[in-house]
């Protein structure tokens, strides 16, 4: 029965999205789409997805389409100490409303709770950050916005912790009214 609602689901994505309408798309342990990573393979771009409140632990959520990611009363999207917690290489990405923890750590690779590369139009709103080596990490980033959020570092050697808002090679980013402590720099 669960196959046939994905499949149903599937569907009126496919009919909805080709003729142009986005639709939103419900996460949650109760709805028919239990996992981020299955809401992001269902979703066209245009589309946004609703993730209820829990905690989700899908190891690195990669976004690669134009969707915009709302959370509700912030579930917690968890790194588990190993993966950046979400990434995006896509233009046109709204994320809001979310609770980002415990991404990995590494000597080689800036992870964070948000890493977003060769990017432009992102929007980052609203966020919380706890326990995670960069907070929000952009690289290669254009006219894109990082807003409201709150990022807590877990204090630790300066080699252990990376910096609360990162940005290399980036142009045209508004970063305001972000509350950070606990990051190197």
């Amino acid at each position: 029965m669960n196959q046939i609602k994905r499949y149903i689901i599937f569907l009126a994505c496919t009919l909805l999205c080709t003729n142009g309408f986005a639709i939103h798309i419900v996460v949650g342990s109760t709805q028919s789409i239990r996992f981020i990573k299955e809401a992001i393979a269902l979703s066209h771009s245009g589309d946004t997805i609703y993730v209820k409140p829990g905690l989700y632990q899908e190891g690195n959520i990669l976004i690669e389409k134009s969707i915009t990611l709302l959370g509700e009363n912030f579930p917690v999207l968890d790194g588990e100490m190993k993966y950046e917690v979400l990434s995006i290489h896509a233009h046109h990405v709204v994320v809001s409303g979310l609770k980002f923890i415990n991404s990995g750590t590494s000597s080689l690779n800036d992870l964070a709770g948000i890493g977003v590369e060769n990017s432009k139009n992102v929007s980052i709103l609203g966020n919380v950050f706890e326990n995670n080596f960069f907070g929000i990490h952009l690289s290669n980033t254009t006219h894109s916005k990082i807003e409201n959020n709150n990022l807590h570092g877990i204090t630790k050697a300066e080699n252990l912790i990376g910096n609360g808002i990162h940005m290399w090679k980036c142009d045209s980013i508004s970063v305001s009214n972000n509350t950070i402590i606990g990051h190197r720099d």
